[in-house]
């Protein structure tokens, strides 16, 4: 299993350790924020290669920051935990994962390690340029551009 760097976000400090014990227990680089906003001010700064959220959160609910996560970080898996089976099933358009509180949190590592390794999957190639092919082009156009602007 790789190292892959997590964002936690709940209003409840017990979760947030709960989540952050059980994550960082089986390797992974934990990251926590109590609010929505947060999360959005963490995510504009720093990359993460997963979110896991709560539903239900004051200002934000989850539905809504996953869809600013999504918005923010196309391809970021988004796992959404809640109390109420009525905010998992169906699962929000922007959630990739939706669990229910009861559901055991020893499945969070299995299903992050899928989600993500799906995601890279999924990820376009890019091609790059040898930088030797990049700078003879530049040179080249340095030398037409100004005999051909005459």
């Amino acid at each position: 299993m790789s190292t892959l760097k997590i964002l936690c976000v709940d209003d409840d400090p017990a979760m947030l350790r709960l989540y952050q014990t059980l994550l960082e227990s089986t390797g992974y680089i934990v990251s926590v924020a109590d609010d929505a906003f947060l999360a959005m001010d963490f995510l504009g700064k720093r990359g993460v290669d997963a979110v896991v959220l709560d539903y239900e959160m004051p200002g934000m609910n989850g539905a809504d920051l996953a869809e600013k996560v999504k918005m923010l970080r196309p391809g970021t898996p988004v796992v959404m935990v809640s109390g109420r089976s009525s905010d998992t099933a169906p699962k929000p358009k922007f959630v990739d994962t939706a669990l229910n509180k009861g559901t055991s949190v020893c499945s969070l590592p299995d299903i992050l390690e899928h989600l993500t390794a799906s995601a890279r999957q999924q990820m376009p190639r890019v091609r790059y340029t040898p930088l030797g092919s990049a700078l003879a082009t530049v040179a080249l156009a340095a030398y037409l551009i100004p005999r051909i602007w005459r």
